[in-house]
């Protein structure tokens, strides 16, 4: 349910307002948009300089960090395209334009057959003065008519949209290398290291709450959360083996190897609003990603499997003058699947987490991306042939990077990243 903070006079017109502007390239690009605000009550402005494309130029453009690329059949109107103007059209079908694009345009030239307009990336409050907001509560139900009634675009229900059920990639290779000890005295001794996901499933379908609102061209309020019950099994195999023959694999770590690995992303889901008349795309993106840090010492063989379902409330919310703070209701974790099997391995230090990452966009600019999900920290000790893993969870936010001139930060915000439960221990 989105809750644009901006009231219609006239709801029920929105959808005649959605034609109006997907009109043909020759009436968009001659054409500029400078209304203000549809309720007398509010103080949003729309910049004199935005041009909003028809949805030809949406379907044939290919969006680029630096440029658009268009066809030159069918739209030599692009070729009058003003420098310094602000381009704004919704996303297609295909994955050349998949989130819609907002950019000011620097120039326009023709290669071959193609033609180009050269870009570069303006922020939202470039195209709105005063006061926008933009959000979506997806834990909200109701009839969007209904609702619309009230003064405000709702389309209730869409968030549920986001997520479900993925089969995760079988013999996907994660880390392939030749590495060899820290410790100075075991340089010559090297080691083929093979880290691979050998399948599984995960299932999510968060309710998705944002909200960002822009005040006097600075971000006034960010918030971003999920929630909703997550379950998740995979085998991670890992095989160590030394080349050549070496007098002994003990003594020193091998380099430490981090493997960040985007396993499948979920369909993005699309939603649109109206602020001072102009169509604002939001898109809303799930995918799932793999982060480990491995240490191993001497030769290893052995599978570490992870099998949890967890379910909390997970976020965090910025206000201009107090800062960040967390959203969260500690998860209910069930790892109790979770176990290593062990064919050889020496001393090892391994932290596993399974990352569901929601992101929001407006147009193709880059907003919060929130990661959450749970982990399990093993360690082997091959003098007493014990192990032992210790299931948890984190969860962080980024900061918004292109809605504001304000920046908030560099850093990401931590929420949570705690320890769930006694570990499970064994031998081997």
């Amino acid at each position: 349910m989105w809750d644009i903070g901006i009231p219609f006079a006239n709801p029920g017109a929105m959808p005649k307002a959605r034609l109006a502007f997907a009109v043909p390239v020759a009436v968009a690009l001659t054409a500029f948009v400078g209304c203000s605000s549809d309720g007398a009550a509010d103080d949003v402005g729309v910049s004199q300089d935005l041009l909003i494309v028809g949805a030809g130029f949406e379907k044939d453009v290919t969006v680029f960090d630096d440029r658009l690329e268009l066809p030159r059949a069918g739209h030599d109107d692009a070729l009058r395209t003003p420098a310094g103007k602000l381009l704004v059209g919704g996303p297609s079908q295909i994955d050349r334009n998949p989130h819609g694009f907002l950019r000011r345009a620097a120039g326009v030239r023709v290669v071959g057959d193609t033609i180009v307009i050269d870009t570069g990336r303006p922020v939202i409050t470039d195209v709105f003065h005063g006061s926008a907001r933009v959000g979506v509560d997806g834990a909200s139900g109701g009839d969007a008519t209904t609702m619309a009634t009230s003064g405000t675009l709702r389309p209730a229900g869409w968030a549920s949209k986001v997520g479900g059920l993925l089969k995760l990639p079988a013999e996907l290779m994660l880390f392939s290398a030749v590495v060899g000890y820290l410790d100075p005295v075991k340089q010559n001794q090297k080691f083929d290291v093979s880290v691979k996901l050998a399948g599984g499933s995960f299932s999510f379908q968060p309710k998705v709450n944002t909200d960002v609102k822009l005040k006097s061209g600075e971000l006034d309020h960010l918030l971003v959360s999920a929630e909703g019950q997550m379950e998740g099994d995979l085998e991670i195999d890992v095989d160590v083996k030394a080349q050549g023959t070496l007098d002994t694999t003990n003594g020193g770590l091998l380099r430490p190897m981090r493997i960040d690995k985007r396993l499948v992303e979920w369909h993005p889901v699309h939603s649109l609003q109206f602020i001072g008349g102009v169509p604002v795309w939001e898109t809303v993106e799930l995918a799932l990603a793999l982060h480990c840090d491995i240490a191993l010492n001497g030769e290893a063989k052995g599978k570490i499997f992870m099998k949890v379902a967890a379910d909390g409330i997970y976020g965090a919310e910025y206000r201009k003058n107090t800062g960040w703070s967390s959203i969260k209701k500690e998860p209910d974790l069930d790892a109790s699947g979770s176990h290593i099997e062990i064919s050889q391995m020496g001393t090892a230090d391994v932290k596993c987490s399974l990352e569901p990452q929601v992101a929001l966009l407006v147009y193709d600019l880059a907003g919060p991306t929130l990661a959450m999900g749970p982990y399990a920290n093993v360690h082997v000790d091959e003098k007493t042939r014990a192990w032992s893993l210790q299931p948890g969870f984190r969860a962080d936010v980024g900061v918004l990077i292109a809605f504001a001139n304000h920046q908030v930060g560099s850093e990401r915000y931590d929420i949570v990243d705690v320890p769930l439960g006694s570990p499970f221990t064994g031998t081997y």
